[in-house]
């Protein structure tokens, strides 16, 4: 009696982890997959997948976990920085290269360029996805070139030629790539595979599991079709929300929809926002108070606007949202070196007006600053707060 009456309880106490599992998307939060990049440097984020659709946790262990890339890049920067990637020369901490040439590297690596035995093209075409983690299935692209039917296949073209192929280290890419592609292929080095529980317990929650699974065959077809309906549309994520003060603020209709704009668009003024979300700037000025209050959203001064963007989102990347390419490379000499003009010129092969007028733009949103040596005048990067 007392092995029944234990078996029960053992039932009972599965079918309430299950019932927590199944609910817990009734309190999260959705994103695109931007939005969520921003909180896997700051929290542990795990994957899962859920009616074929990618599905993100943070802080609760799911099948698969995603490592943050640190990535050094020459090239997609503009799309890196959008997707909220870290990039940096620190070679201690890179652990992804983009680049748009092969090289020699024992670092995992995303080369947007031809093998010697690639045929150049130069369409637009759809390219199908093989491996697959954001489920993009496929996806409108411009292809440059093929390549031999070697390594894993990642993607093919139409006529099934190899549109991306992973060698060793290396992921080819013979196209260019949007938002959503590019982070299709840095994911494939990104997320691994969670250990596997062990085997008794396994059988543990599967057996009890087939005592109670007529409960919950409702709630599994309606949050199917929830997420198919929400996958239908895009690549979205799912964040869990664990404070309650958090859920409570983001009933709101109006503030939810404010920050999950800011989410997917981290850096934008008070007016900015007021004539993007048609908010008028009393109301927005309010629900941005409480997001601040409630630590969802933080806010800073660049220049002579404050810009608001998502908590955990580092304050470097920010700014260099602010960067044009011309700008962002003085930006990354300048972390190095405290340089004058003519040497910041000659080292990065620019003419001297042009480091100047961008010197002059970055001063203006207080990126970097100038100083006085001896008869020069030299720049550095301004420290943040």
């Amino acid at each position: 009696m007392k092995k029944f009456g234990y078996g029960i309880m053992a039932t009972i106490l599965i079918a309430m982890y299950l019932l927590s599992s199944t609910f817990a998307f009734n309190n999260c939060i959705h994103h695109t997959i931007d939005g969520v990049n921003i909180n896997i440097y700051n929290n542990t984020v795990y994957l899962d997948y859920v009616n074929n659709s990618p599905v993100f946790y943070v802080g609760e262990k799911k099948e698969y976990i995603v490592i943050p890339p640190y990535i050094n890049a020459d090239t997609e920067i503009s799309l890196i920085k959008k997707l909220n990637f870290k990039i940096t020369n620190d070679s201690k901490l890179v652990n992804l290269i983009i680049s748009h040439k092969d090289i020699n590297t024992t670092t995992n690596a995303i080369i947007f360029a031809p093998l010697p035995s690639s045929k150049k093209i130069n369409t637009s075409t759809t390219i199908y996805w093989v491996k697959d983690p954001l489920r993009l299935n496929k996806t409108q692209v411009i292809d440059y070139y093929t390549y031999p039917k070697k390594g894993e296949i990642i993607a093919t073209y139409a006529n099934g030629e190899p549109a991306a192929i992973k060698v060793g280290n290396k992921i080819y890419a013979g196209f260019k790539p949007d938002k959503l592609s590019l982070a299709n292929l840095i994911y494939i080095f990104i997320i691994k595979k969670v250990a596997s529980s062990s085997l008794p317990m396994i059988l543990l929650i599967l057996t009890s599991l087939l005592s109670i699974i007529s409960i919950f065959e409702v709630l599994k077809k309606k949050l199917a079709n929830f997420l198919l309906n929400i996958a239908s549309t895009s690549v979205f994520v799912v964040l869990r929300i664990t404070t309650n003060n958090k859920d409570k603020v983001l009933l709101n209709k109006k503030r939810k929809e404010i920050y999950d704009y800011i989410i997917d668009n981290p850096g934008r003024h008070l007016r900015k926002l007021s004539e993007e979300l048609n908010i008028s700037l009393s109301t927005l000025s309010w629900h941005l108070r409480i997001l601040e209050k409630a630590e969802l959203i933080k806010s800073k001064k660049i220049g002579n606007k404050i810009i608001y963007y998502p908590v955990g989102m580092d304050k470097n990347d920010l700014l260099l949202l602010y960067l044009s390419n011309t700008q962002n490379e003085i930006y990354q000499y300048l972390l190095n070196n405290d340089a004058h003009l003519r040497k910041i010129a000659k080292d990065l092969d620019m003419n001297v007006e042009t480091v100047r007028y961008n010197l002059r733009k970055m001063e203006e949103l207080d990126i970097v600053n100038a100083k006085e040596d001896g008869n020069k005048i030299v720049y550095y990067v301004n420290p943040l707060e």
